[in-house]
């Protein structure tokens, strides 16, 4: 193929356009409570009482988020974010499917994870479709975007299940209406010290202004970190970064002045940074360890991270 060279000049003014249109669509506060404000009560009631500002990279995820899951719906069902208010609360499907005379709710989701990763909160929030729709199954659709795969499920709920559902929902929305009558986004329940949920924390526009219960942990590497190297760094700015926010962070270090773990205590929502990187460079290094027979034979292949 040949070769096209036009003269290309960078167009701010459009650049500005575009992300000024991303902004408007994704800053605009949402009218009343929503299924997925329950999975992260305090972040809603904070967005809803002090509004919420998209950066150029979450309106870049936004939207190609948005991309996917059209597609997505357009291939599942023609009938796309059906709306159904249950409990005082709004559930926007994604969209529904008839099976056996009865419409069946459809979520699809997009993530970055490797599969197999059906997360507890799809589950809860594909219950709560359910719940919303008087049925007692779903599907579920996993977008794996760096793998480029597909994973579908059914899902069946008991009627206990769908039961503790609807309690879930309707404490989550009293939780939430009273911190917004109180006007105080810390009497709504926060994620963070969820395994499951608190990654929410890493990308929170109002994570400086949360805070949480005091808590300490400790975690150390079944081998040292190689200085100066990806997971050292890593682990170091988060370290700092957790003691400019007032917790007490100590660097476990052998006797060669190695790291070889940390410790720390302080405020739970500040410490969701480093514990989760800190679990992440545990968990790369078990799985190096795991492998290291057959990675060793590809070495030339494999850059050394650690």
């Amino acid at each position: 193929m040949f070769k096209i060279e036009p003269k290309l000049e960078r167009d701010e003014a459009l650049k500005a356009r575009v992300l000024e249109a991303l902004k408007t669509r994704y800053e605009e506060e949402r009218v009343g409570i929503h299924a997925t404000d329950l999975l992260w009560p305090r972040q809603a009631v904070f967005r809803k009482l002090q509004g919420s500002e998209v950066s150029e990279r979450d309106a870049v995820f936004f939207a190609l988020g948005a991309g996917e899951g059209e597609v997505a719906e357009e291939l599942v069902g023609r009938m796309r974010e059906v709306v159904v208010v249950h409990n005082g609360v709004i559930h926007t499907i994604d969209s529904v499917v008839v099976e056996h005379g009865r419409l069946i709710p459809v979520e699809i989701k997009t993530t970055r994870a490797s599969p197999p990763s059906v997360k507890n909160h799809y589950l809860l929030q594909l219950g709560m479709y359910c719940a919303a729709m008087h049925v007692n199954r779903g599907k579920l659709v996993i977008l794996y975007l760096n793998d480029g795969l597909i994973e579908a499920y059914n899902a069946s709920y008991s009627r206990e299940a769908l039961a503790k559902i609807d309690e879930f929902e309707l404490e989550k929305r009293r939780e939430i209406e009273q911190a917004l009558q109180l006007n105080d986004p810390m009497k709504a329940s926060c994620v963070a010290g969820d395994p499951d949920l608190d990654w929410k924390c890493l990308t929170c526009q109002y994570w400086q202004r949360c805070s949480g219960e005091h808590v300490s942990f400790k975690i150390e590497f079944q081998q040292p970190l190689i200085p100066g190297r990806i997971y050292e760094t890593a682990l170091l700015n988060e370290a700092l970064r957790a003691g400019e926010m007032g917790c007490t962070v100590n660097v476990l270090r052998n006797q060669l002045g190695e790291v070889v773990g940390i410790e720390a205590s302080g405020d739970v929502v500040k410490l969701v940074p480093l514990r989760r990187t800190a679990e992440k460079i545990k968990s790369r290094l078990e799985y190096v360890n795991a492998y290291k027979p057959e990675m060793d034979v590809h070495k030339k292949d494999k850059p050394d991270l650690i």
